[in-house]
């Protein structure tokens, strides 16, 4: 039965939000809407409720409103939303998930707020415009979102918090980074860098180092172009030729860590790659096989030999203690994770202090050692690794935990030292027994043949 009324919510939904939904490329102050939770969670449930659209005479267009989505715990997240066609470009819940538990409301208030709450008063995100006289929401055909004021002046605007995706005539000044999931790509003054952020460390993957230092970054129809501070372009990321043809469309990274330039194909009506730092090499990706995998020659994966704890990795700074580990040398093969971090790089040190070196912190589990260079990098995952040919001037080592003896486990022998000494002694005291019987029936006949010996008074 609860299935049953969830498909007719699901009905109701789509008729009520998307047949009497708003058309314009802006609305005015105050103004609410809102999506109720459904009654059951669905996984393959997602609630659109679009309030403005923008660029229709150039598909895929912009829509902008409240979106309904389920996340991990059985929960729904509720958050406004930039839409390119069916592509998420912008999200209020980017960095802060937002779950209500009875509905999603979009609320422009009449104090020219711009907010996403429950309803009961609990607020999941809202803008800092606060008696600022904006009037409108608007949404541009570049997929900017804006509230201005009666004299046309932007309060607020989307492009100013970039989530995992630029578009199309957005420009922001350095330093500003994309994130998606544990992947970051960041525009820094003296380079750029796709980055894998791991319990705490950053491991780069892409780097780009231009001549000269940068001041602000813009999206244009050919690629991300870089300027300094004189407005003088210094770099440029471009798509293929095959571009050329089509304008770029957005710069966006994704969940795998590849960052990519798309535009819209009028052929497929799709968003197709001009660009992809990974060159369509998945082995160029940081966890193309997820931890603990080696991404083959033929892109295909394989597993690197290790001690699984309940199916996850074994953590040696909790069980260190109580574990006996051992490096092992990977041959034939490298990692495309890198760090700057000082705290991971050791410098002059020769193949066996770098092994050693992992063995005696808790929080390394891999390391690489540079024979020319006689650098050693720590890391705390085993990621990136890819076949390579031999001799390249370096080792790559795992640490693992190492097997069981034959004799077993510690407390497995203490087990069965234990159980022989309580043995020993239950024979013993067997033994002792039929010695004593034996002795005492020897002792008994003995003193039975003698003769009487009687006193007489």
């Amino acid at each position: 039965m609860s299935m049953k009324i969830l498909h007719l919510f699901n009905f109701f939904f789509f008729i009520s939000f998307f047949t009497n939904g708003l058309c314009n490329s802006y609305i005015h102050f105050p103004n609410k809407f809102s999506i109720p939770i459904p009654p059951s969670f669905d996984p393959n449930f997602h609630g659109r409720a679009f309030i403005l659209v923008s660029g229709k005479k150039h598909p895929p267009t912009f829509r902008a409103g409240l979106s309904l989505e389920p996340i991990p715990n059985n929960l729904y997240s509720c958050s406004l939303s930039v839409f390119l066609g069916p592509l998420k470009v912008w999200s209020s819940d980017h960095f802060s998930p937002f779950s209500p538990s009875t509905t999603c409301v979009l609320d422009l208030t009449s104090n020219g707020v711009l907010q996403v709450h429950d309803g009961f008063g609990l607020v999941g995100w809202q803008t800092s415009t606060f008696s600022q006289q904006v009037q409108r929401l608007l949404l541009e055909k570049t997929g900017n979102l804006v509230l201005k004021d009666d004299n046309n002046c932007t309060k607020w605007q989307s492009f100013d918090y970039p989530t995992d995706t630029m578009l199309r005539g957005q420009q922001l000044n350095a330093p500003f980074s994309l994130t998606s999931l544990n992947y970051s790509f960041e525009v820094l003054q003296d380079m750029l860098r796709i980055s894998l952020n791991w319990r705490g460390q950053r491991y780069s993957y892409w780097e780009l180092e231009p001549k000269r230092n940068i001041s602000f970054a813009r999206l244009g129809s050919i690629g991300l172009k870089l300027f300094d501070r004189n407005s003088t372009k210094v770099a440029v990321i471009k798509g293929s030729s095959l571009s050329g043809k089509e304008p770029n469309k957005l710069l966006a990274l994704k969940k795998d860590g590849n960052l990519g330039l798309y535009y819209y194909s009028a052929e497929t009506g799709e968003l197709q790659a001009s660009y992809q730092s990974s060159n369509n090499n998945t082995c160029q990706l940081p966890l193309p096989c997820g931890n603990y995998g080696i991404c083959t020659s033929s892109n295909s994966c394989s597993c690197v030999a290790f001690v699984s704890i309940n199916g996850d990795v074994y953590d040696f700074c909790e069980n260190g203690n109580e574990a006996k580990a051992k490096m092992v040398a990977l041959h034939g093969v490298d990692t495309v994770l890198m760090s700057s971090n000082s705290s991971l790089k050791l410098m002059n040190v020769s193949e066996d202090e770098c092994v050693s070196s992992c063995m005696d912190e808790c929080s390394c589990v891999a390391a690489r050692h540079n024979e020319h260079y006689s650098v050693c990098m720590h890391y705390g995952l085993v990621g990136g690794v890819r076949e390579v040919e031999r001799g390249g001037g370096h080792s790559y080592w795992v640490k693992v935990l190492e097997e069981k003896e034959k004799g077993g486990s510690g407390f497995e022998r203490r087990v069965v030292v234990g159980a022989g000494v309580f043995n020993g002694l239950v024979f013993c005291l067997i033994l002792g027994l039929v010695f004593y019987c034996f002795f005492k029936r020897f002792y008994y006949k003995r003193t039975s043949d003698l003769p009487a010996v009687v006193n007489v008074t």
